[in-house]
């Protein structure tokens, strides 16, 4: 959340099952920060990715986790 989206830093192989979990908790996380009401902190964001995403995306009640 809030890399550069073409900085190679910010990409690394996924297998693609993983992938597209992580994907789901991307957008739910990006909804989050982004909603008009109590919206999530980037930097909270930020940290729950690179924390525990399974968690993170768990809290925010994403499908299939």
């Amino acid at each position: 959340m809030g890399g550069a989206p073409r900085d190679v830093r910010n990409l690394w192989p996924e297998p693609i099952d993983s992938a597209r979990v992580k994907d789901r908790v991307e957008n739910a996380v990006h909804a989050a920060v982004c909603a008009a009401r109590d919206p999530m902190p980037l930097a909270t964001a930020q940290q729950g990715m690179a924390a525990d995403w399974i968690a993170l995306g768990r809290q925010l009640r994403v499908p299939g986790l």
